[in-house]
């Protein structure tokens, strides 16, 4: 990888050169060829630049996307102990599921 500009530059002509003969074309042609590329870095900025523009359009608009969910999550609570988060989840509107033990029956001291 070359450090300096002019090594950049050397191995940019020398490239350059090696492309013109591969492909039968005059060393312009292929310089201008190169410059109607787009970078990587550009491609990036014009991506960001249009996901940028698309999220202001959607809140300048008045509309805000958001997310709806059809019914309120389900929460498994495995080991809790005594803790209170299941009484929180509960008393915050999630629907608990109840735990099965290894008989398949809801395991023990566990609301159904």
């Amino acid at each position: 990888m070359a450090r300096t500009p002019l090594l950049r530059a050397l191995q940019r002509l020398a490239s350059e050169h090696a492309e013109a003969s591969a492909r039968g074309l005059p060393v312009e042609e292929v310089r201008r060829l190169r410059r109607a590329e787009i970078s990587r870095r550009d491609f990036l900025k014009g991506a960001g630049a249009v996901a940028a523009g698309l999220t202001l359009s959607g809140t300048l608009a008045g509309r805000a996307l958001t997310a709806h969910a059809a019914a309120p999550p389900r929460i498994a609570i495995i080991g809790g102990g005594i803790s209170t988060k299941p009484r929180r989840a509960w008393e915050g509107g999630c629907t608990p599921i109840p735990a099965v033990g290894p008989t398949g029956k809801p395991a023990s001291g566990v609301a159904s």
